[in-house]
């Protein structure tokens, strides 16, 4: 099961607490994972209503079309 957007932000934020510790940052990653598996990081419980999730949805969509668009700009611009 994939892990939701909380649950990441989650694992990155005690990544980078334990490298702020001084943890080298692969020890560091280790620890937040582990602790993720074991249940011991808080993470927060947010609920989007369906405007806020499609909005959401929608721009996503933007952006991979118009990084696309740049890629094809791009690609064509380098093999004039």
């Amino acid at each position: 099961m994939a892990r939701s957007e909380n649950e990441n932000f989650a694992i990155r934020q005690k990544t980078e607490e334990m490298i702020a510790l001084g943890y080298p940052t692969k020890q560091a990653q280790a620890i937040a994972f582990r602790m993720y598996r074991d249940k011991e990081l808080i993470i927060p419980e947010t609920k989007m209503d369906r405007e806020t999730l499609q909005a959401k949805t929608k721009m996503r969509a933007a952006r991979s079309a118009n990084a696309i668009l740049l890629l094809y700009q791009l690609a064509k611009k380098l093999s004039k």
